[in-house]
């Protein structure tokens, strides 16, 4: 295979800075995705702790903001972990595009043999950020379920 980048001085400079630049946002995306469900989950907690400090009994109006307030932080980590999901996307399929285009075959060999990718660059979505929401939302429910529990107890 001729090499596409054959004459072409500074081209392959650019190419090393662009695919380091992928790599350094999709390690930083990503540790961005665990901070955000992790202080929702925290967040929540917080919540919850709140509605234990009080020494009398919550009355129904302040149990449902609590809940609403629970809500707000479970759909606004959502949202950012989607969007933070979709922007990995991008710098992967950049990425890809880049080995695919300019690396050499016996790269992409051994590159696909180590590391078992699969050809689509959208993974990630429904293995890793599908259970987080139903991780938040699931300590959604057993916030507010706690919550109308105590005051039947």
């Amino acid at each position: 295979m001729a090499d596409p980048l054959e004459g072409r001085s500074g081209v392959r400079e650019e190419l090393i800075a662009l695919f380091n630049d992928g790599r350094d946002n999709i390690e930083f995306l990503k540790l961005q995705q665990w901070r955000i469900a992790n202080y929702a989950l925290l967040l929540i907690g917080g919540l919850f702790a709140i509605s234990k400090l009080t020494s009398t009994p919550l009355v129904s109006t302040e149990k449902h903001v609590l809940i609403l307030a629970a809500v707000v932080v479970a759909f606004l980590g959502c949202f950012y972990l989607t969007r933070f999901q979709r922007t990995l996307v991008g710098h992967r399929r950049r990425l890809g595009f880049i080995r695919e285009n300019y690396f050499s075959d016996e790269f992409k060999k051994a590159w696909a043999k180590h590391t078992g990718i699969k050809t689509d660059n959208d993974t990630g979505f429904f293995e890793i950020v599908v259970p987080l929401y139903f991780f938040i939302g699931a300590a959604v429910l057993a916030f507010a379920w706690f919550l109308f529990r105590s005051s039947t107890a």
